[in-house]
């Protein structure tokens, strides 16, 4: 018996919160797993799928697009709207630009070095508008 690596394929824009595990799973776009869950080998989630927190998804699930998971092993909750789904994107999104503007305004920072202060004053800031090229203005023609 061999041993043979798979892999985890993390769509955009999906949210994994602190303390989730994932072996060798696919991630469609916008899903978001709750905080402390576990993600089990050969699991498809389709796009929008959302896992509650402290769940856990069994090897070899195939998730419906915008389902809603919970509990230990997970159940089907309901399924989420096209608005609901929606608002899971534009939070993704927002969470996406942020680590964005706090990668180029701290490129060296490590990870844990973020107080919550810095963070909201990161927040806080209003990134100006990029300057375009400067307009010499035209010579006074006498």
């Amino acid at each position: 018996m061999g041993n043979t690596k798979k892999s985890i394929h993390v769509g955009n824009f999906n949210i994994i919160e602190r303390g989730s595990i994932l072996f060798a799973s696919f991630l469609f776009d916008y899903c978001m797993i709750g905080e402390n869950c576990t993600i089990w080998e050969d699991t498809n989630f389709e796009e929008g799928v959302l896992v509650l927190p402290n769940s856990v998804v069994l090897a070899g699930m195939n998730v419906q697009a915008r389902s809603v998971l919970k509990g230990n092993p997970v159940m089907f909750v309901r399924q989420q709207s096209r608005s609901e789904m929606l608002k899971m994107k534009d939070r993704a999104e927002y969470y996406a630009d942020l680590f964005t503007r706090v990668k180029q305004a701290l490129p060296n920072l490590q990870p844990y070095a973020l107080t919550t202060p810095d963070l909201f004053n990161l927040l806080l800031q209003k990134n100006p508008p990029p300057e375009g090229p400067k307009e010499t203005p035209p010579p006074n023609e006498s």
